[in-house]
């Protein structure tokens, strides 16, 4: 799904709200991602689950609200930890 399509720009939830719309409630997803701001606080407060691969190590920010479901090193390792 493009910013086009959906005429918004992340970090505007419209693009996890639609992508949630199109895979429907009953299929399990988990979104994949490496920008803090723009993807994994807008997946946190939307309920999305979200992997971030955290490739600078800086750890999660201790004053934002709620955690990623998971926080990786790279790539490889989100792969792994779904077991792909």
């Amino acid at each position: 799904m493009t910013a086009q399509q959906v005429r918004s720009y992340k970090p505007d939830p419209a693009h996890f709200k639609e992508c949630k719309r199109r895979i429907g409630s009953k299929t399990r997803w988990i979104h994949i991602a490496t920008g803090l701001e723009t993807d994994v606080i807008p997946c946190i407060k939307l309920k999305v689950p979200v992997i971030w691969i955290d490739r600078r190590r800086d750890g999660f920010p201790a004053a934002q609200r709620g955690k990623p479901t998971e926080i990786v090193k790279d790539l490889r390792t989100a792969v792994k930890l779904l077991g792909a």
